[in-house]
């Protein structure tokens, strides 16, 4: 079984212009602590972003959530806009998260978490008019 690690080192900020309590610089406040609770919930609230971006074809909100040098990130965004600008569409109940575990090491303050996932079925149509490429899933 491979892990994803998913560094989510929270350094968002605490003064906020936003004047709804519940958001934080736009995200939901849930997810912007700096402890292992809030990496988990960012981890979480990441796939369900991604999940959210693959099925409309939207990346924005998705891409706001990565850093540059996640490679991995950036090529998720990447291929959903190439897929989407093609006129395909991507069918999946996305990604189940099977297990989140707390990260050791990432400096204070910060937490990190490995997530194992489920991959559902997807059926993917990489342009308008494509055949539809199924693929099974399984654990990542």
């Amino acid at each position: 079984m491979l892990c994803v690690s998913l560094a989510c080192c929270l350094a968002l900020s605490s003064c906020n212009s936003n004047s709804d309590p519940k958001t934080v610089d736009g995200f939901p406040a849930y997810v912007t602590t700096n402890d292992e609770k809030g990496a988990q919930n960012f981890a979480r609230y990441w796939i369900s972003t991604l999940n959210q971006a693959t099925t409309s074809g939207r990346t924005a909100k998705f891409k706001s959530l990565n850093k540059d040098s996640c490679d991995v990130c950036t090529d998720f965004a990447k291929q959903l806009d190439t897929i989407y600008g093609a006129g395909g569409h991507v069918e999946t109940d996305g990604f189940k998260v099977k297990k989140i575990a707390n990260e050791a090491g990432i400096p204070k303050p910060g937490a990190g978490v490995s997530v194992v996932l489920t991959v559902t079925p997807q059926k993917v149509v990489k342009s308008k008019g494509a055949a539809p490429r199924s693929l099974k899933g399984g654990d990542l």
